[in-house]
């Protein structure tokens, strides 16, 4: 039977969304055409972890491991604010709107989701957690001159802060990738408990 691609994210309130989608088209109107697949404003969220393809058996003992993280953590809030691009302006891959949490409570809490995950067999990230809301992703096809474009354009945009996300659940998502675009479907959801 063949696996359930997924991941565990944050997702994000509606005007949140709305406020991406806003900063989406004033970025599309100033960036060259055809060079960044923008993300459909539906769907954006905050990865905290990508599991890949996961046995359907396994779903059900993965929404147990993020409820019993959830049911330690307390409800925090963080900022989405300033923009930029990895790697770098000059080979951009992917646009992103910075996650601002001074608390320390968003690495805490992926990194326990993380330790809980690997008991089931899930390796944590090799990159370390740098928390990003993704608005699009650099086209294959894109040249590299409209890419350095779109990169000079990004880190050059001040757009200060774009909302305000209260956390107080994390979701396991499945993740279809149509042509379209990938789609998500909740597969548990974990309030969070204190």
């Amino acid at each position: 039977m063949a696996g359930i691609r997924s991941f565990v994210a944050i997702e994000l309130p509606d005007e949140v969304k709305t406020a991406l989608a806003n900063l989406q088209s004033n970025l599309k109107a100033q960036t060259p055409p055809k060079v960044v697949r923008w993300a459909r404003p539906e769907s954006i969220h905050l990865t905290l972890q990508f599991l890949g393809d996961v046995a359907p058996g396994q779903v059900e003992s993965i929404g147990h491991a993020l409820q019993e993280v959830g049911a330690d953590q307390a409800p925090f809030t963080f900022q989405l604010r300033e923009l930029g691009v990895f790697p770098n302006p000059r080979r951009v891959r992917v646009v992103w709107v910075g996650v601002e949490e001074s608390s320390g409570e968003l690495a805490s809490l992926q990194k326990r989701i993380s330790q809980a995950l690997k008991s089931l067999g899930f390796e944590p990230e090799k990159r370390p957690f740098s928390p990003h809301i993704t608005l699009g992703r650099a086209d294959r096809r894109a040249g590299q001159r409209d890419l350095a474009q779109v990169g000079e354009q990004i880190v050059s945009s001040q757009v200060g802060a774009v909302g305000q996300v209260h956390v107080d659940h994390i979701t396991l998502m499945k993740s279809d990738l149509k042509p379209s675009g990938a789609v998500y479907t909740p597969l548990a959801i974990a309030a969070f408990g204190k």
